[in-house]
């Protein structure tokens, strides 16, 4: 992990487009050339340049599901996040499967 050895808290996170960003794609770019790598980037630099999106959704009803008789609803942001992967104005899904994608994640401040 020779690369990720010097990133540190001190380099404030690193979302897209923040100092915290820039500062670790400085950090990388002389790890690389340290260790001899060459330039691939544009213009001939270790960067390439491409446009962000950012998006936000808002969940008008909550989600629920039908089966054995039941009827399940599942609150938006409570039980539930949902995204559709896609930048579309709108998007839905009627009559599909549902898959479990779970982390296992134990976050007991967010109960």
């Amino acid at each position: 992990m020779l690369l990720l050895r010097g990133l540190h808290d001190l380099l404030e996170g690193r979302a897209p487009a923040s100092r915290g960003s820039e500062l670790a794609l400085r950090y990388i770019a002389s790890q690389y050339e340290r260790i001899g790598l060459r330039p691939a980037g544009d213009d001939g630099g270790w960067l390439q340049r491409f446009d962000i999106v950012g998006m936000s959704s808002e969940v008008a009803t909550p989600m629920t599901f039908a089966a054995g008789g039941k009827s399940p609803t599942l609150p938006p942001r409570v039980d539930s996040i949902l995204a559709t992967g896609q930048q579309a104005e709108a998007a839905g899904v009627r009559d599909a499967e549902v898959v479990f994608v779970g982390y296992g994640i134990t976050a007991p401040e967010q109960k």
